[in-house]
């Protein structure tokens, strides 16, 4: 198994600490994205939003195999609608 963490940029989310409601209504959309995801890649990737916060996001994945974690990232954040700069 290997374990990544990520650290990007968001491109049009910002959630401050005061926005609490805000961000558990997201974590509760994003974690149904997050098990369609895990099944449509034959339950070899599994990523998770660890933290969404001014303008950030952290993330955490685990995969069965080696393969361009930054491309699976790429097609995860696509799949659960959310922008990020590159």
């Amino acid at each position: 198994m290997l374990f990544y963490k990520l650290n990007g940029m968001l491109d049009g989310y910002s959630f401050s600490q005061d926005d609490l409601h805000l961000r558990h209504q997201a974590a509760r959309e994003f974690q149904g994205n997050q098990a369609l995801f895990f099944k449509k890649l034959q339950e070899k990737y599994i990523f998770t939003i660890c933290e969404i916060k001014s303008g950030r996001i952290i993330l955490a994945a685990v995969s069965r195999e080696s393969y361009n974690i930054l491309a699976r990232c790429g097609e995860f954040l696509k799949d659960v609608d959310v922008s990020v700069w590159v």
